[in-house]
């Protein structure tokens, strides 16, 4: 009798996967499509732009919990799983877990920082694609390094996400600190409207002013309670701010003028 030299277990597919990936796809977009159509909408309409955004926060929800078994039915893998692991794919698979927790840890640090540095979404986005795209490149020499380590479906999406993800928010958190650590100017103070005050976050702890840097350019940054509580919406402020390493400014100072 002859033994089996398989040391894996093949998948199977499930068609109707496919079917509820398109139509949830489908529902996203409209639900986009009506929010975008409908977003200055200031009467009952409103209502219907917050039944669609629940809609598609719903809907996504769902297709981020599918997203492996999604991923598998239009990329089969090669395997299921796995009765014997080399120790590469497994130290490179426990490895991208410590990564993705340290990018974790880095962009926390930066949230603050990237929230009051003027334009700092840009920055945030910019630099993080940068990282994602660096992501890919590892991807690829992970590939080299070690040919089965995208065998199994859990574990291509595992490092696959943390991967992209974990050095798009390791490169915005990186490019964040530098900028603030190394700027090329000296700190400069000018005068800003505030054009309005709003409260956020877990029991409202975050103290958000809305300021008016250019005509039709507002940003939102986070101050302490005290400075939130000495100034007033339609008010000037005075700022003290500092052009960064990547020539974003960030704001390192608020007074109020009265």
């Amino acid at each position: 009798m002859k033994k089996n030299k398989n040391k894996y277990l093949k998948p199977k597919t499930n068609s109707l996967l496919k079917t509820d990936f398109y139509k949830n796809s489908l529902i996203i977009l409209a639900c986009a499509f009506g929010i975008y159509l409908l977003r200055n909408e200031s009467g009952p309409l409103r209502y219907l732009v917050v039944g669609l955004m629940l809609l598609l926060l719903y809907k996504l929800i769902f297709l981020i919990q599918s997203a492996p078994e999604i991923v598998e039915e239009f990329f089969p893998p090669k395997v299921k799983f796995e009765i014997n692991t080399k120790p590469i794919d497994q130290f490179i698979y426990k490895s991208s877990n410590y990564f993705f927790g340290l990018s974790l840890v880095l962009i926390l640090f930066q949230i603050r920082r990237i929230d009051n540095t003027i334009h700092g979404i840009n920055l945030f986005f910019k630099f993080g694609l940068y990282g994602a795209l660096f992501g890919f490149i590892v991807l690829y020499i992970l590939k080299l390094i070690s040919p089965t380590i995208y065998d199994t479906g859990n574990r291509r999406f595992a490092i696959t996400f943390i991967s992209i993800v974990g050095f798009f928010l390791v490169t915005a958190a990186t490019a964040s600190f530098v900028n603030y650590n190394f700027p090329k100017e000296k700190p400069k103070s000018s005068t800003y409207l505030i054009k309005r005050k709003s409260l956020g976050g877990k029991r409202n702890n975050d103290h958000l002013l809305f300021i008016e840097f250019y005509k039709n350019d507002e940003e939102r940054i986070e101050v302490s309670e005290n400075e939130y509580n000495t100034v007033k919406e339609g008010e000037k402020v005075n700022l003290t701010t500092q052009k960064g390493y990547f020539g974003y400014e960030t704001i390192i100072d608020i007074k109020s003028i009265n």
